[in-house]
């Protein structure tokens, strides 16, 4: 009879709505992500955008700690304080000049903030519905390459040597990743939803290889980002309209065969 009862409390989870906070959370995470195509594309108000993004990372994570909390996830938990904590950081350090001793200490302390913020919600999405495809494709390859990301980065504001090297390497390490669990993982899923994942898995390897093409100075870098960008986004809406059609139409059976 508790199996019954845990059972149909796991589906009523699943198929509840996202909540607002929710949205509003991803919405200021695309404001910091457009933020940041303008900067690197060197378009005007890029760095406005960027504050204002992070600005509103911070004021919706706040307010979305207690949807987090109903989840009672340690690691949530973390990835909620990290993001946290870098954003204020973030905030921080533009009050500060650039030559101040406290600047190197506040720029690593940033490179934590959209980490946080990325795995924060995954794993939300994670733990809301478990074992979803898309995620598991792109969060073990983030494993293994954001180390090398990190590294790669400090020793690129440093003028250490290598660091090209380093970044250049974990590109090809992510593709790899990717397409061993997208073979793995996508089987798993219907056809619409596989190919629209697959799609999502392409941008986010075209984002990744124009953001290295960007730091190398090697051309075709912002066709790059601008087309996996505006196709990242298109194909993220189009995934998240039909994922909830299809949970509408597995409630609906539920309800048929109750």
């Amino acid at each position: 009879m508790d199996d019954i009862l845990d059972e149909k409390i796991e589906q009523k989870e699943l198929f509840q709505a996202i909540p607002l906070v929710i949205y509003l959370f991803m919405t200021a995470v695309f404001i910091h992500l457009l933020g940041n195509l303008f900067i690197i594309q060197s378009w005007p108000h890029g760095r406005s955008i960027r504050t204002v993004g992070t600005l509103a990372i911070v004021v919706t994570g706040l307010l979305s700690l207690h949807v987090f909390k109903e989840k009672k996830d340690r690691l949530l938990n973390f990835y909620c304080f990290v993001f946290l904590f870098g954003g204020i950081v973030k905030l921080t350090g533009g009050f500060i000049a650039y030559d101040h001793p406290l600047r190197f200490v506040l720029n690593l302390g940033e490179r934590f903030f959209f980490i946080g913020v990325l795995f924060t919600l995954t794993r939300y999405f994670t733990l809301r519905k478990k074992g979803k495809t898309s995620l598991k494709i792109i969060l073990y390859p983030l494993f293994v390459v954001v180390p090398m990301w990190i590294i790669g980065v400090v020793f690129k504001m440093q003028s250490w040597p290598y660091a090209s090297e380093i970044l250049t390497i974990s590109v090809p390490v992510f593709l790899l990743g990717t397409i061993i669990m997208s073979m793995i993982e996508l089987r798993k899923e219907a056809l619409v939803l596989r190919l629209i994942t697959a799609w999502l898995v392409l941008m986010v390897n075209l984002l990744i290889i124009g953001c290295l093409f960007k730091i190398q100075a090697w051309p075709y870098a912002s066709e790059l980002i601008n087309g996996s960008f505006l196709g990242g986004t298109l194909g993220f809406v189009f995934k998240l309209i039909q994922e909830q059609k299809i949970l509408k139409q597995q409630a609906e059976e539920i309800r048929n065969n109750d």
